[in-house]
């Protein structure tokens, strides 16, 4: 546990000096140590500060399978939000729905869903 909260705090220092490359790795070395929904939500924060935003959508919707349901409406609709800068509308949609429909439902998402009529 502490080598891996050592690789975490390493990997959050890197993404506040914008070193994505090296928080990736630091986030790799942790993930080899155990899984979790944080590890893959800061994975998937290091895509998207790199414009990476497909591998950013792999680790969201990993996240969401491993979160405990009050974070899953968070991450359905960060992994919408990515859907829709990637202009795929049906799949932000669908991450929207999730969202809204998670337990407790995430309030952010019934704003989001009015673009998807």
């Amino acid at each position: 546990r502490r080598a891996r909260r050592a690789l975490v705090r390493s990997a959050q220092r890197a993404i506040r000096r914008r070193r994505f490359a090296q928080a990736r790795r630091s986030l790799t070395a942790a993930l080899k140590l155990s899984d979790g929904y944080r590890l893959r939500e800061l994975m998937a924060l290091t895509h998207q500060l790199s414009r990476e935003l497909w591998p950013a959508t792999h680790h969201l919707k990993k996240a969401a399978t491993l979160a405990p349901a009050r974070s899953q409406g968070r991450l359905h609709y960060k992994l919408a939000m990515i859907y829709f800068l990637l202009k795929k509308q049906s799949l932000g949609c669908a991450a929207l729905r999730r969202a809204a429909k998670s337990k407790p439902p995430y309030k952010r998402a019934y704003a989001g869903l009015r673009r998807c009529r």
